[in-house]
């Protein structure tokens, strides 16, 4: 981390290096260990993993290019982080055995019935909320709607579908289903052109 601080401050006179959440991983205890030798280096607990991560990071660049100074951008950071929700679907649980977060036959369990875990990050610490009965496309499905709830507290400005190997025509019919929900189509919209985008590439 030194040298990495180092080398970002030949470029700029700050340095507000943003973290996945303590609770998960142990980056932002080394960070802060190595910002030590600095005098201009932030270290921010994002409170998140993943899209949570990025969408502070997004966050963080947008205060940064409106003119806000570094611990202006620190404490918009720390407010934010409360609002970011991240979550997702488990359609594999042996993923989870292997890192020894779940009981080997409890994953069996759950696999037979077609039970898949819902995950979500709550103050900073990945917490089971839930389960969705089905397969994978039912799931998909009540899971959009989940997550589109209370929509009249949504940012609708940035929206992450992060996912992990699905193929393209699955890509696309989940671009569909969050484009048939009316209180966010504008964004899904934007989704499914991303959507497209990536195919063509």
């Amino acid at each position: 981390y030194e040298e990495f601080f180092a080398s970002c401050l030949l470029k700029a006179n700050n340095v507000i290096h943003l973290t996945m959440s303590c609770a998960v991983s142990k980056s932002y205890g080394r960070a802060c260990i190595a910002a030590e030798a600095f005098g201009n280096v932030r270290i921010v607990d994002s409170g998140s993993i993943s899209s949570g991560l990025g969408l502070a990071v997004m966050e963080a660049d947008s205060m940064i290019r409106n003119g806000f100074g570094a611990d202006e951008t620190v404490k918009g950071l720390d407010m934010l982080k409360k609002r970011i929700k991240a979550s997702f679907i488990v359609d594999d649980t042996v993923y989870l055995t292997r890192a020894g977060l779940m009981n080997p036959s409890l994953s069996r369990t759950l696999s037979a019935f077609y039970i898949h875990p819902l995950l979500s990050m709550k103050k900073g610490r990945l917490s089971a909320g839930g389960v969705f009965l089905g397969g994978r496309e039912r799931v998909w499905k009540r899971y959009i709607r989940y997550c589109l709830r209370n929509t009249e507290k949504t940012d609708r400005e940035r929206l992450f579908v992060t996912y992990v190997g699905l193929t393209g025509d699955e890509l696309e019919e989940i671009a569909e289903k969050f484009v048939s929900e009316s209180a966010l189509r504008a964004a899904a919209t934007n989704i499914a052109k991303s959507v497209g985008r990536i195919l063509d590439d």
